[in-house]
Formats: structure tokens, C-alpha cells, sequence
């Protein structure tokens, strides 16, 4: 039987409040107000993040502008990466929208270095138009009617010679209403952990477990709303990895799906997540009010960073060490750092991905 309560007042508090809506202030330009009055400022940390995607953007535009033109300026590649990644999201990630379902693809690209093992703003430029044509085409391709772009996270792979491979991950997402539904799963919703085996007596193929627990987490994921006169823009994108076992509750059990088993034999109520409200063996909600409170009590502030997507899969597989068999909910959480940046002139304005 779980024991855990699906949500603190705590977390419960945290989300209401993470998910007010903002009102314009009429001090100053960088300053807003809530809805309680507290004032809300841009930070240095946010002016700063503004001054050098702007000076960034400014440089794109200008050779954009003049083909052929040769700057001179380089920067190391992880500078590269960074302010490409940065500004792509600036300029077209909507992550302030809330989605249901989200689908990541992965590529690689690299890009030419010099002698010094820079990166020139000639190849710069040509790179961010690379970017662009590659989400594009997976946005236009997601196979979602409703959708939105959610992030674009890069990574340098490998550096070789004169080049420099890259990892690309576009994210888009299923725009969905949102509900703050604190039991999400109603009676009789019975799913297998994973395998995208459906529903314990049958149907449904095609889902699992997995897969329902992480829509539950992007349809009640708070919504950032931008107060008037700003947005919220994100940078330095962290996946943090969760293989199930690390947190528990005060009754020693895991908020994660997660079974070990010597044997290795596991049986038909190990891997079916049930949903019985009247006799309190609601696993699907224990497990989504578990991952709740690790991404918004634990990991937000343990981070720094505010949550933004997840991949959620159930697996078979064996614990480190032990070589114990063990079936689980292995989970990808990425978490992005926030900045309040002004709409206006000299700034960034968003753009739709066309």
C-alpha cells in the first residue's frame, strides 16, 4: 500500500504561486509587480544575459546583412555553442505555453575551426542557419496539429582536428489547456509500467505507465506567464538523469517507480501501476505526485533552474553493482535557468518557426 501524500501544502503552495500572473508596474522599466505587490526587478545576472545575446544577435544580423564580409572576430567553440543555443531560444522557444505531450529529436552537426581552434563569426552565422533549417524541419514534422517549440539544447560532442561535432535536441511540444489536477488518474486507470504495453487488462497499445505519468507532468507544469512589457527567456539547459531508486519517502518507498528483484520473476501486479482510489492503492498518482515533488522541492532549488520537459521510460534492466534485476521508470528532466528580459526596442521579439 503507498502511503504518500500526493502533494504537500508545501508543493501545492509553490505551484499556485509559481504559476501567478504578473501585472505591469508602472515605476520603472525594469521593474514588474505580482499579484501581491511584491515587486519583481530584472536582475544583473538578467541584464547582463540581455546585453550579450543582443550584441550576438546584432553581429548575425550584420553579416546576415553583408555577404561576404569578413569580421576577423572568432570565439571558442563552447562560446559558439552557447550563444547559438541561447539566442535559437530567445528567439523561438515558446516555453512559457504549457504542453502535454512533447517529442525530442537528436542529431549531430559540426562545425570548422580554425588553426587556434576557434570558431569564426562567418562560420557562426552559417551554423545558426543550419540550426534553424534542422528544427524546422522537425517542427513541421512532429506529427502534432497544436503545437509549439519548446527548447533547442546543444552540446559540443567531440573537437577533432578543424571541427567540432555537435549534438543538437530540438523539443517541440502539444499545447495543451492545463488543469492543476492533483489526481490526475481516475478509478480503474491500470497501466502497464512500460514497453508501451497500454492498460493491465488489455488496450490502449501503444501507451504505458511511463508515458501517461510524464503527460500528467507537462499538462499541470506551472505556466510562467509573462507579465506585460516582458518575457521570460531561457539559457544553459541542464537534463538531469533519475534512475528511480534515489528518492523515497518517510516509509522507505521509492517516488519512482522502481522494483528490484534477486529473482528476476515479476509478476503481473509488479508491473501494473493500478489506479483503486477507494482501497488506497492509487500507484499511478503516487508516482506522479513523486516526481512532482522531486522536480518542484527538490531539484528546482537544488538547481537553480526551472523545469521544463521530460522523458519518462520504462525499463528492464539491472542495478549497478548488484546485477539485481529491477523493471523502473528511468527519467530525463531538463531544467533551464530563467531570465526576465523587457519586449521593446533593442530587444529580442519572438518569432514563429515557419
Amino acid at each position: 500500500m503507498k502511503h504518500f501524500k500526493l502533494f504537500s501544502a508545501v508543493l501545492v503552495a509553490f505551484l499556485i504561486s509559481s504559476a501567478a500572473i504578473f501585472n505591469a508596474c508602472s515605476k520603472q522599466e525594469t521593474e514588474i509587480q505580482t499579484h501581491d505587490l511584491e515587486a519583481v526587478q530584472m536582475t544583473q545576472a538578467d541584464i547582463n544575459f540581455q546585453n550579450q545575446i543582443v550584441s550576438f544577435k546584432g553581429k548575425l544580423d550584420f553579416m546576415r546583412e553583408h555577404p561576404g564580409y569578413k569580421s576577423g572576430e572568432v570565439m571558442s567553440v563552447d562560446s559558439a555553442v552557447w550563444y547559438a543555443e541561447a539566442l535559437f531560444n530567445a528567439e523561438y522557444s515558446y516555453a512559457d505555453e504549457r504542453y502535454s505531450q512533447t517529442v525530442a529529436d537528436t542529431t549531430t552537426i559540426t562545425v570548422g575551426l580554425d588553426a587556434g581552434g576557434s570558431v569564426s563569426m562567418d562560420d557562426l552565422t552559417m551554423l545558426y542557419n543550419e540550426l534553424y533549417e534542422i528544427v524546422r524541419d522537425y517542427y513541421l514534422n512532429c506529427g502534432f496539429s497544436d503545437k509549439g517549440f519548446l527548447l533547442l539544447d546543444l552540446e559540443v560532442l567531440a573537437v577533432s582536428g578543424n571541427e567540432a561535432l555537435i549534438t543538437v535536441r530540438s523539443v517541440t511540444g502539444e499545447k495543451a489547456p492545463g488543469s492543476f489536477n492533483w489526481d490526475y488518474f481516475g478509478e480503474d486507470d491500470d497501466w502497464i509500467y512500460g514497453g508501451y504495453e497500454g492498460k493491465c487488462g488489455g488496450g490502449f497499445y501503444g501507451f504505458d505507465a511511463a508515458e501517461k505519468i510524464e503527460i500528467a507532468i507537462m499538462e499541470n507544469r506551472p505556466c510562467y506567464l509573462t507579465p506585460p512589457g516582458f518575457q521570460w527567456v531561457f539559457s544553459d539547459y541542464y537534463t538531469q538523469q533519475v534512475y528511480g531508486f534515489e528518492y523515497k519517502n518517510e516509509f522507505d518507498e521509492c517516488l519512482v517507480f522502481y522494483i528490484a528483484k534477486p529473482g528476476g520473476i515479476f509478476t503481473d501486479d509488479d508491473i501494473c501501476l493500478t489506479t483503486e482510489v477507494a482501497s488506497s492503492q492509487d500507484e499511478m498518482n503516487f508516482h506522479f505526485g513523486g516526481e512532482m515533488e522531486i522536480i518542484y522541492t527538490i531539484l528546482e532549488p537544488e538547481l537553480d533552474k526551472r523545469f521544463m520537459d521530460c522523458n519518462i521510460e520504462g525499463k528492464q534492466d539491472f542495478e549497478l553493482g548488484t546485477n539485481c534485476p529491477r523493471i523502473r521508470h528511468h527519467n530525463e528532466l531538463t531544467f533551464a535557468t530563467a531570465h526576465l528580459l523587457p519586449i521593446g526596442i533593442h530587444c529580442i521579439e519572438k518569432k514563429a518557426i515557419e
